[in-house]
Order: structure tokens, then C-alpha cells, then sequence
């Protein structure tokens, strides 16, 4: 018997990260030792709400006639709840019940009381998926805030719903830690507010112990989630305005320190969206999942009475924004807006949303995206989940063609890249940001990747130095968005047109500048063609490639 010892050391540097608590409840989810499910019968009734629910950002219509439901662009008709072959984030979505409160919900009111008398009937077994916690977390808050526009919950709906969140207490997800403990707690809180009794409060008291712990640890003190996924940093900061919308309508005080903190979280959702006012693409992020960040704002400005908009957008208009703990900046001109990510791989034990992206960056022209990370599309195993997080697909240097990350799997990280240096400089009121990386350091030579950035009134200079010992292939990715259209293409240098204006990219190098036909994520389950300029250097170490992009 032969053993893969390069598999043995992935998982190693896998599993080293994980906690103790996640490995426990792995072991217990194996075992099934939490995953009985108990129908409670209710013993007790629904609160009396003091103030009206502050209208929340509505969802995209998912629900239709005959059955047919739309999710990740993806319309199918489906008479089953449990569907093995179909995508599991496909089959999540079908348990949300995200279309209560979506666009025009009213209009399908019949037929949403049908669907949950439906769910209710046809999902008894708390083996199947959609008894899973995450999806259980989002249809109790779904649930609730559906009765908060005037539709009365049945004795059957409310018993069910009494079930899940008992249920639910029993089965947090400690496996999976991150985001999916905010939806738990958030999940707990709605429905330790909504019923009234003992429980009820018990139920409600441990939300917020959850809560209050999980946001001391995943905001940063920045304002970043950790995870450093904008898309799920939008998801965690409507999931926090809601709980602030809940605790006003039942008159509960809401605890101060997470009003601090959501501020800086909106800073920062801000600093990392681009003059389209659409996310950036870092680790796990692409457009259509997340609420759009206009309807955000405005959900903000409803719950706070305006009074935190004036001050946001006095803050906005810096042209330079460093976040010191979750490692991102902002760098803005007159026509140029700059996202540079300088950022470690995430938190250790959750890497499941990181990207092998260290050093990529995103730049906007003339409000319009020009080189872009390019997305994400599946969670889904297989090749393409693989090439969507791996370098090749992100704006940064390859060496080797490794990725500067181990990323397997759908949402795995072995050896990881770590920033060994950083640093801001400024003269002359020219911004100059350096970052280095060492996520090559195991291949022959050590290789260290160093970048830095100078972003002028009408230009970019990037200067890429690898240095270490050897002969190594170096490959500089810029994947370019899809309304970007090449007018001219050389050995060293491009010129395309953006937004009906002509762009330079000029390289000095040792090296040779060639097209390669790629892919740009538009949204899940849609794909759009682009091109990557890739310039191709082989030679000894140390390396330098310095790129300049110049517009009018």
C-alpha cells in the first residue's frame, strides 16, 4: 500500500487551523446526536408588536405560477422539496421562503399561505435539507417578517414555525462557524420577540448571547467581517438592521455596542463598492445575492431618520481609505477608483469564502469596471468552482502556474498565503501602496512576490518584483470586464477602449503581452466572455514587471 503524502499534507494544513468545537460537532453531526426533531405544540401565543416593522429591502420575485420557482438564474418547475441531483444552493433557496417578502409578495398571498401549508405537510423528516440550520434560520426569519405586512400565521403555521426555532436552538451551527452563527442567532432573536412566555425568552437570551459574541469576533475592529467577502458582508449588515428593526418594533433596547460598530461596517461596504454601486469581486463575491448596496442605504437611512446619511457621505469622498485589520484600501481620483486587496487569506479555521487572490486589485475608469476579479458563479465541486477561486482568475502575478493559495475542494484551503510586509507612502499627494506575499515560498527558490501601487490623476503604475532564486515562469493576470473592447494589442503594450475612451497598458519587462479568452461572472449561474491580457516572463529570479495604465 502506497500513501500520497502530498495529500496527507493538505489535509494537515487544512485541519491545523480548525477549533476544537468544530471538529466536536463534525463528530456529532457524523453521529447524529443532535438531529432529532421534536413537533412542539404551542403552549403559547405571539407577541403584541408596539411600533410598525420599518420596511426592509425587498427580494427579487422568486416564486411563480404552477410550481415554478427562480433561483440563481435558474427557473424550474418543482412539485418536490428534496431534489439530490439538482445544486444544493439551488435546493437552499427553494427553503428561504425569500419570496414572502419580495416585490409584489402581496399579490401572491394565496398562494404563499398554499406553499407553507405545503412545506409544512411535505417536510417532516429532519434528516432532509431543508431542515438544515442555515435554511431553518432564514424561513423563521422569512416567516416572521411575512405576518409583520399584515398576514396572520395559522395555528399550523405557527406551531410549525415554534418547532423549527426549538429545533434550530438544539442545532446551531458550530461545525461551520462564520456567518451562519449570525443567521442562527438572528434567526433566534426574531422568534424569542415574536413569541411570548418563558421560553420564548430563553430562546430570545440566547440569540443574543450568540449574537453578542459572534459580532465581537467577526466585525472587526475596522469595520470588515471577517471573512472578507463583501457579498457576505452586505448579507451580515442587513442581517444586523433587522434585528435593530425587530428590538425598536417590541421596544427592547438594543445594546450600543453593536451601533458602533455598524457604522464602521457601512463605511466600509462603501469603500469596497465601485462607482456602479455594485460590490467588488474579492473571495466570494459577485452581484445578485446580496440586497443591492442604493437599497441598503436607503433601509439604513429609514431605521436612523437620515441622520446617519449626511455623515457618510461627508467620509465618502476621501480619496485615500486604508482598513487596518481587514488589510483593504481605496484609493479614488478624478476619473479612477482603485480596490486593492492587501489582505490575509481570512480567518484560519473558516476559509471556506477565500479566493487565492492575495494582491489582486480592481479598478474602475470613468465609473465603468476595467479590470476585474472575475467572480464566482457555483459552489458546486468541480473544475469550475476550483478555476473561479484560483489565481489565474484574479487580477495578481502566478509563479509556476501554482496558485498562491492551496484552494480544493469547494470551500478548502491548505498552505496559505501570508502578507510578510505592507505599507502606505505619500509624496507629493501621490499614494504609493506596497504589499508582499510569501505564498510561493515552497516552490524551489522561495520566491517572494512584492507589488506596489502609485495611482496618479491619469495613470496606474504597478511594479511587480519576485524575488528568490531560480528559473521560474511568471504569468501578470489582468482579467478586463466584458464592456471593455481592445483596439490594439502588441508584445508589450495594449490599447482598449473604455466607456468610448481610449486606455494605454504598457509593460517593461523581459517578457511577451498575449489575449486569452476567459470568462466574467455576471451573477450565479451566469457566465459572460472577457479576455485576461496575460504577460509571460521565464527567467531567473529576481524578476520585475512594471505595468503602467494611462487614460485622459
Amino acid at each position: 500500500m502506497t500513501f500520497n503524502y502530498s495529500f496527507i499534507k493538505r489535509y494537515f494544513h487544512t485541519i491545523k487551523y480548525l477549533r476544537f468545537i468544530q471538529i466536536y460537532s463534525r463528530f456529532r453531526l457524523i453521529l447524529k446526536l443532535n438531529n432529532k426533531k421534536i413537533f412542539y405544540r404551542l403552549s403559547l401565543n405571539s407577541n403584541k408588536q408596539i411600533k410598525k416593522w420599518v420596511k426592509s429591502p425587498e427580494k427579487k420575485q422568486s416564486f411563480y405560477k404552477k410550481n415554478t420557482f427562480k433561483f440563481l438564474n435558474k427557473k424550474m418547475r418543482k412539485t418536490d422539496w428534496n431534489h439530490a441531483k439538482e445544486e444544493k444552493l439551488w435546493i437552499y433557496n427553494l427553503h428561504y421562503f425569500d419570496d414572502l417578502n419580495s416585490f409584489n409578495a402581496n399579490k401572491r398571498q394565496k398562494s404563499h399561505y398554499n406553499l407553507i401549508d405545503r412545506w409544512i405537510d411535505e417536510n417532516v423528516d429532519s434528516s432532509d435539507i431543508g431542515w438544515d440550520p442555515y435554511p431553518t434560520s432564514l424561513r423563521i426569519v422569512n416567516w416572521i417578517k411575512w405576518s409583520f405586512k399584515g398576514n396572520e400565521l395559522t395555528k399550523k403555521c405557527l406551531e410549525s414555525l415554534w418547532s423549527q426555532t426549538r429545533y434550530l436552538s438544539k442545532n446551531i451551527e458550530y461545525h461551520l462557524l462564520g456567518n451562519h452563527l449570525i443567521a442562527n442567532a438572528k434567526a433566534l432573536i426574531f422568534a424569542g420577540l415574536f413569541f411570548e412566555g418563558k421560553v420564548a425568552i430563553q430562546i430570545y437570551q440566547r440569540g443574543m448571547l450568540l449574537l453578542k459574541k459572534e459580532f465581537s469576533e467577526q466585525i472587526l475592529p475596522d469595520g470588515a467581517h471577517f471573512e472578507l467577502s463583501p457579498m457576505y458582508h452586505v448579507i451580515v449588515l442587513e442581517d444586523i438592521y433587522d434585528i435593530y428593526n425587530i428590538h425598536q418594533m417590541f421596544n427592547v433596547k438594543f445594546p450600543n455596542i453593536f451601533l458602533k460598530k455598524i457604522k464602521l461596517m457601512h463605511q466600509w461596504m462603501l469603500s469596497m463598492t465601485h462607482p456602479d454601486g455594485k460590490i467588488s469581486y474579492f473571495n466570494d463575491s459577485v452581484n445578485g445575492i446580496a440586497t443591492e448596496i442604493r437599497n441598503v442605504k436607503l433601509y439604513r437611512e429609514r431605521l436612523f431618520k437620515d441622520k446617519f446619511k449626511s455623515k457618510m457621505s461627508k467620509k465618502s469622498k476621501k480619496s485615500f481609505k486604508h482598513f487596518l485589520n481587514s488589510q483593504y484600501s481605496r484609493v479614488e481620483t478624478k476619473h479612477a477608483v482603485v480596490i486593492i486587496d492587501r489582505a490575509q487569506i481570512g480567518p484560519s479555521y473558516i476559509p471556506g469564502h477565500a479566493h487565492a487572490d492575495t494582491l489582486s486589485f480592481e479598478l474602475s475608469l470613468y465609473n465603468q469596471r476595467f479590470i476585474v476579479n472575475s467572480g464566482i458563479s457555483t459552489y458546486e465541486p468541480g473544475n469550475k468552482r476550483h478555476l473561479e477561486r484560483s489565481t489565474l482568475s484574479h487580477s495578481t502575478i502566478i509563479v509556476d502556474n501554482h496558485n498562491s493559495s492551496d484552494i480544493w475542494d469547494s470551500f478548502r484551503v491548505g498552505k496559505r498565503a501570508k502578507i510578510v510586509k505592507y505599507k502606505n507612502t505619500s509624496k507629493d499627494k501621490i499614494m504609493t501602496l506596497l504589499g508582499a506575499h510569501n505564498g510561493y515560498s515552497f516552490l524551489p527558490g522561495k520566491p517572494i512576490h512584492y507589488r506596489d501601487w502609485t495611482l496618479e490623476n491619469i495613470s496606474l503604475t504597478i511594479i511587480d518584483i519576485i524575488k528568490g532564486k531560480g528559473k521560474h515562469s511568471i504569468q501578470h493576470i489582468l482579467p478586463i470586464h466584458p464592456d471593455v473592447r481592445i483596439i490594439l494589442i502588441k508584445e508589450n503594450y495594449a490599447h482598449l477602449n473604455v466607456s468610448g475612451r481610449e486606455v494605454k497598458i504598457e509593460y517593461n519587462g523581459c517578457g511577451k503581452l498575449k489575449k486569452v479568452p476567459s470568462f466574467y461572472c455576471q451573477e450565479f449561474g451566469i457566465l459572460k466572455k472577457n479576455f485576461k491580457m496575460v504577460y509571460e516572463v521565464f527567467q531567473e529570479l529576481p524578476i520585475k514587471i512594471e505595468t503602467r495604465i494611462l487614460w485622459k
